[in-house]
């Protein structure tokens, strides 16, 4: 597997991924009842009344305005509480004998919402009503390297804080208790990690992590805090992979055997790690190194969500 094929891996998981939980959002949302908004337009007929026929536009102040009877409050209503209520004013003021009034959405209102921060597409997009914070992350495109997905931020219009949201608890336990529907005006915020400050624990181990850098911190101080490696791993080919002073895009590659260290002691072993470092557990005992420095980020984010990408046959 060449770098350009880990990064379209990459992609395509984290694309799945987001794409499959936005799905799910949708379904959960659908299974609701519609409630009419604002702005909606709707489609009004009354069957074998062929004179009764209007697409109207829910107004501000929540009304439209019905064929022939005049003002009906729409909004809040679901289509089958309007059909009901339509219904009933034909009768009382037409005389019409058990009309059959439908009332279909024929176009919901525009709700934009933003996303800003570490994502592909920072920007405004127009979401679908019943749509949820997920469905919105998702339409930002896939999550670079640098997000903090922990620390992410959501705020209504109109709201003067933001409220806390831990996106990586979303993504990768499926927790949805944070995942707000969408309102016009929310903008979602996704902070980027200070590469200075902290330190990565990626590959065959139980927890990935994200730690923040302490002063001489070693390489069993980060491997402690994923509370081991898995049994597949090769702890005795674990690779640091470390930015290259001054130079955008390009890595140090540190080979480190901690079966050495934690069984003889062997404390050259025991790398002393920088802020910004990567610590990569591989699954077999030959890890492409060249192709490690070009998609580091993917293998992250990939590791992130439990799927591994290497070793694959």
């Amino acid at each position: 597997m060449d770098a350009n094929m880990g990064s379209k891996l990459y992609g395509f998981v984290l694309a799945l991924l987001l794409s499959l939980m936005a799905n799910l959002a949708v379904a959960q949302a659908d299974g609701g009842t519609y409630r009419i908004q604002i702005e909606d337009v709707l489609d009004i007929r009354v069957w074998e009344e062929a004179q009764i026929v209007a697409q109207v536009t829910v107004t501000q102040d929540g009304f439209i305005t019905a064929p022939f009877i005049g003002l009906v409050k729409a909004e809040g209503k679901t289509t089958t509480e309007l059909e009901a209520a339509l219904s009933f004013e034909y009768d009382r003021q037409l005389r019409i004998i058990k009309p059959r009034v439908s009332v279909t959405l024929l176009r919901p209102r525009r709700i934009l919402a933003s996303v800003l921060g570490s994502v592909e597409r920072p920007g405004t997009f127009e979401v679908r009503p019943g749509d949820k914070l997920i469905n919105l992350l998702s339409l930002a495109g896939s999550l670079p390297f640098s997000a903090d997905l922990k620390r992410a931020r959501f705020q209504r219009k109109g709201w003067r804080e933001y409220v806390p949201v831990d996106l990586r608890a979303m993504l990768l336990r499926g927790d949805l208790s944070q995942n707000y529907e969408i309102k016009d005006g929310d903008i979602l915020l996704v902070p980027q990690v200070d590469d200075q400050n902290y330190v990565r624990v990626i590959g065959e181990v139980r927890e990935p992590v994200i730690i923040p850098y302490e002063e001489e911190m070693t390489l069993n101080d980060a491997m402690a805090r994923t509370r081991g490696g898995l049994p597949t791993a090769w702890q005795s080919r674990i690779v640091i992979i470390r930015k290259k002073p001054g130079v955008r895009n390009e890595y140090i590659r540190i080979q480190a055997d901690y079966v050495k260290f934690v069984k003889k002691g062997d404390s050259s072993q025991n790398i002393f790690l920088k802020p910004g470092d990567t610590v990569v557990v591989p699954r077999n005992n030959n890890p492409n190194l060249g192709l490690l420095s070009e998609v580091a980020n993917a293998f992250f984010i990939l590791d992130r969500f439990g799927i591994t990408v290497f070793n694959r046959r």
